[in-house]
C-alpha cells in the first residue's frame, strides 16, 4: 500500500472492523491503584466503568494522574521532603511525631522502597522547613531532598 491509500481504506473502515472485542472493563467501587493496574497491565488509556452491566462512565490515564496529583497535595503549595526509612517498626511514626513537634501540618505522605532502602516523600505547609529538618536529624532521622513547591497551584478547568 502506498502512503496515500492507507488513509483511504481506514476512512472506509467500519468501526466493527478496528474495535476492540475483548473489553477489559471496571466496576464503580473498584480503586484507583486497580484501575491504575489494569491500566497500565493492558498498555490502554481508558476502562469503561460497567455496574450491573451498563457503561457508567470512563476512567482515563489523565483521571489516574489527576487523582495522584490530589492525593500528594500538590496544588497546595508548602515543601516537599524526602526522608530515608529505617526498616523497623515505629520508624514512620518518629517521623510524624518529630513534623507535629516542630508544628508543621502534613499535607500528604508516601512511603515506598528505593533500590530496597525506605523513603518518605511528606509534603508540608511551609514553604522553608528549615527548622523542621534541623530538627528530623536531630532525631537521627535522614532528610535526603528538600524543595519547595510552587505557592497553590491553580487546577485546571474541570479537573476533580
Amino acid at each position: 500500500l502506498t502512503v496515500w491509500e492507507i488513509p483511504y481504506l481506514l476512512m472506509k473502515a467500519p468501526i466493527s472492523e478496528v474495535m476492540t472485542r475483548q473489553v477489559v472493563t471496571i466496576a464503580p467501587s473498584a480503586t484507583i491503584e486497580e484501575a491504575a493496574v489494569l491500566l497500565r497491565r493492558h498498555k490502554i488509556g481508558g476502562l469503561p466503568v460497567v455496574d450491573g452491566g451498563a457503561v457508567v462512565g470512563v476512567i482515563t490515564e489523565s483521571d489516574i494522574f489527576d487523582a495522584f496529583i490530589d492525593l500528594m497535595g500538590l496544588h497546595r503549595g508548602g515543601a516537599r521532603l524526602t526522608i530515608q526509612l529505617e526498616d523497623r517498626v515505629g520508624a514512620l511514626d518518629e517521623v510524624v511525631r518529630t513534623i507535629a513537634q516542630c508544628d508543621v501540618n502534613i499535607h500528604s505522605l508516601a512511603a515506598y522502597p528505593v533500590d530496597g532502602i525506605g523513603q518518605v516523600v511528606v509534603r508540608v505547609d511551609t514553604p522553608y522547613p528549615l527548622h523542621l529538618v534541623q530538627t528530623l536529624a536531630e532525631h537521627g532521622i535522614r532528610v535526603t531532598h528538600l524543595a519547595p513547591l510552587p505557592d497553590a497551584v491553580p487546577q485546571e478547568a474541570g479537573a476533580a
